[in-house]
């Protein structure tokens, strides 16, 4: 790929604020609010964090220690972005981002507990779809094309569907509640 001067696109999110189109990069430290915005995602992070998230840090490919694997989810474009319309707007307002990339899990994730701990809806336009986030959940249902996610009802914990059906299926506290998961994931096999 270098050879051929063919490399992978840059991460890039951005957000209009009175009519100014205001763009961020991945690990982004060029706009004059940096300072402001870096400060107000960690105090994010640490929201969110304190009402179940948990940073998916296999993401990251780079072969460092899970710490700074999370440092660098936070450097995500769209988490910049987000942040940076949560400090220029005020409720109700709907914060819309756009991506040039598709949103990654972790990210997604984060984008839920935004909208839930800031009661904010989050519109984010990646570059597969829309995810309209709004009390924790977005629009898409946790699609991922690849691996079909599941969320548990009251806690909105995601899971591998995979992962969580077989569990379900033999930990279910009644047997009318496995059959009828067996027969749910029957239909869905059709």
């Amino acid at each position: 790929m270098k050879m051929k001067n063919l490399g992978k696109e840059a991460g890039s999110s951005w957000i209009e604020i009175e009519n100014t189109v205001h763009k961020f990069h991945v690990g982004d430290t060029s706009h004059p609010q940096v300072e402001e915005i870096y400060k107000e995602l960690d105090q994010l992070v640490t929201e969110i964090k304190e009402v179940g998230y948990v940073p998916d840090t296999s993401s990251v490919l780079q072969d460092v220690e899970d710490e700074q694997k999370e440092e660098f989810l936070l450097q995500h474009s769209e988490k910049i972005a987000v942040t940076f319309g949560l400090i220029n707007t005020s409720k109700p307002k709907r914060i819309t981002v756009f991506k040039n990339l598709r949103v990654c899990g972790d990210c997604h994730n984060a984008m839920k507990y935004i909208s839930m701990v800031k009661e904010r809806e989050i519109v984010l336009r990646d570059s597969n779809r829309f995810h309209h986030f709004k009390n924790g959940i977005c629009s898409c249902n946790d699609y991922w094309p690849k691996e079909m996610l599941r969320s548990k009802p009251k806690c909105r914990h995601c899971f591998h569907a995979d992962c969580i059906n077989e569990w379900l299926r033999t930990n279910a506290p009644c047997s009318v509640s496995a059959n009828s998961l067996d027969r749910s994931l029957r239909t869905q096999a059709l």
